[in-house]
């Protein structure tokens, strides 16, 4: 599989895949977005985005991903205050993030390959394409695909849930 220029063989797409598994996070985000109509009234509508990341203290392999998937790489502070980082208390950490079409094409190679975070990677894959389909203004988004897209919206909330296991898991299994 080539990304980028880069051929990945299949070991690399499933250590990616574990990586994400542990360390990664898939959302759907929700925008209300004020729009102005004609006669001057003002409406929120809302707008749903798919972005993925990584969070790491480990650069090298967060440098890795950015170069062979693009998006975008970040370095986070966690710590507050400066004396937190004389003491050693937090690390620095960086964050790897993808967005829309691209994290759509990134959960598409490694899905196979995913067991905690899978039914999260088939939903944004099924969201993004469902999605992709409206990306010009001259073809506007319906009642019901707006509804299609707060239900994948409310799904991924739910399933993003702290201690939420995958409906295929059974706590006796871990």
């Amino acid at each position: 599989m080539a990304t980028r220029g880069k051929k990945l063989i299949p070991e690399e797409i499933a250590y990616i895949a574990g990586l994400f598994d542990g360390e990664g996070c898939v959302n759907i985000y929700k925008i209300d977005t004020p729009k102005t109509y004609a006669g001057g009234e003002r409406k929120k509508y809302p707008r749903y985005e798919l972005t993925t990341s990584i969070y790491n203290c480990n650069k090298d392999v967060l440098s890795w991903l950015h170069e062979t998937f693009g998006g975008y790489l970040q370095t986070r502070h966690r710590y507050k205050k400066p004396e937190q980082v004389e003491l050693g208390k937090w690390k620095k950490s960086y964050a790897w993030k993808l967005s829309a079409n691209q994290a759509k094409m990134f959960l598409e190679m490694i899905v196979a390959n995913m067991r905690i975070k899978k039914q999260q990677a088939q939903l944004a894959i099924e969201f993004q394409t469902a999605r992709s389909k409206k990306r010009n203004r001259c073809n506007p988004i319906t009642p019901q695909e707006n509804n299609l897209f707060r239900k994948c919206w409310e799904q991924m909330k739910e399933l993003n849930q702290k201690g939420a296991l995958p409906a295929t898991t059974k706590r006796g299994d871990l």
